[in-house]
């Protein structure tokens, strides 16, 4: 009983049964991300790769995995922005290194712009997220490898599927020690094959057209 027109934001190839989903009725144009306002960010001092961290708006109450990141990754090299949200306090979470950047809120798009172009320039970048949809088709869009550590709902697939297609690992949330965290997060960072597979997701998701192909097909 589906519309005759069903798009949806996300490459063709991530969705799961793919050929379930005929292509005379279902669109899928990638990520939304045209016409946001732009936000200037600059990445922590060093000379590190980049490590972004975020649990998203709804779901990033957990201080105990915030403090794990910083054990893991605060003396690792790395530099690290992290997204916590309003709920947990950046005082709670330990010494920070100059090297790590904690903000309630950071322009996500610009700081997976950023770590983008870390990869253009041959040096690694990795989005620990929590797998929501709208996440991780950002990191689509920008070619970014994931460490998915899913907290609920349909994240747990999702993660699943980042796994499958070799564009980064999942954890689960209970088990994600700081040295597991480390040790998964220097894995994705290092694995020139899963960046090769994001250079081709990305480059599908652009092809895609986003808002400017939604907005043609409805017309």
């Amino acid at each position: 009983n589906s519309p005759a027109l069903n798009i949806t934001y996300t490459p063709r190839s991530f969705q799961v049964y793919a050929n379930e989903f005929p292509q005379s009725r279902y669109a899928f144009v990638g990520a939304s991300i045209d016409g946001r306002r732009h936000e200037p960010f600059e990445p922590p001092e060093g000379s590190g790769s980049l490590v972004y961290i975020s649990l998203g708006t709804e779901l990033n109450k957990s201080e105990r995995f915030f403090r794990r990141c910083v054990e893991a990754l605060g003396c690792s090299g790395v530099r690290v922005v992290m997204a916590i949200g309003n709920s947990v306090r950046p005082e709670n979470l330990g010494p920070l290194p100059p090297t790590t950047m904690v903000r309630s809120r950071v322009p996500q798009l610009e700081v997976l712009s950023q770590a983008s172009l870390f990869i253009t320039h041959s040096q690694a970048s990795l989005f620990i997220t929590h797998g929501g949809m709208n996440s991780v088709n950002e990191a689509l869009f920008y070619g970014v490898p994931m460490l998915v550590v899913p907290v609920g709902n349909d994240q747990p697939t999702v993660a699943r599927r980042v796994e499958e297609l070799g564009l980064g690992e999942a954890l689960e949330i209970r088990e994600a020690t700081p040295n597991v965290l480390r040790e998964a997060a220097m894995r994705v960072l290092s694995d020139r094959e899963c960046h090769a597979r994001l250079s081709e997701f990305r480059q599908e998701t652009r092809n895609a057209g986003g808002n400017t192909t939604a907005a043609k097909l409805i017309i």
